[in-house]
């Protein structure tokens, strides 16, 4: 499902063409391409390591996986198909049909799946393995007190899960900037 483009208005575009397998399942561009080549919102986030997060989408806006899944399906800017139909369309397919009953739920078990670990940093971490000389100055400046980083990206998927004011948003609706 993830790859099926009949879940956008004109069968054009998919999950994945926003959410790229090659890049970290996010894009890389600072607005994404949906139907009709309109411009998304926002740039589009990874969707990896999402099994334990308690919100979704950069404003938090969906509070499950299940509900986050079906949003751009529906959104005008992305796929632009009114859920209602997408299902429509997916009960035409004898196969869709025998492999699962729900939409959202079945979109969510595959982005459960979608979990990272062992990296060569975990591995550093766990002490299991070592960093290059390279690697090393650039985990040093992540943590140093020069750049901030780890202020926000911390853990072990390197997130808070807190919304940040970095100075971009202005509290005014019509000029949200992400």
């Amino acid at each position: 499902l993830f790859f099926e483009k009949i879940l956008s208005k004109d069968s054009s575009v998919s999950c994945a063409s926003c959410h790229k397998p090659d890049f970290g399942f996010a894009d890389t561009s600072a607005f994404s391409l949906g139907i009709h080549n309109r411009l998304t919102k926002r740039n589009t986030p990874s969707v990896l390591n999402m099994k334990n997060r308690p919100y979704f989408f950069w404003d938090g806006r969906a509070e499950s996986l299940e509900k986050q899944a079906l949003m751009p399906i529906s959104n005008p800017d992305e796929m632009g198909l009114p859920i209602q139909e997408a299902i429509e369309r997916l009960n035409k397919n004898e196969t869709y049909k025998k492999l699962f009953k729900n939409l959202a739920a079945a979109f969510a078990a595959f982005e459960k799946t979608l979990e990272t670990g062992d990296s060569k940093f975990d591995l550093a971490f766990d002490n299991k393995g070592k960093l290059s000389a390279q690697e090393e100055r650039g985990r040093q400046l992540f943590l140093s007190d020069e750049t901030h980083c780890f202020d926000c990206h911390k853990r072990e998927d390197f997130t808070t899960d807190e919304f940040k004011n970095i100075g971009l948003y202005d509290n005014d609706q019509s000029t949200d900037k992400g």
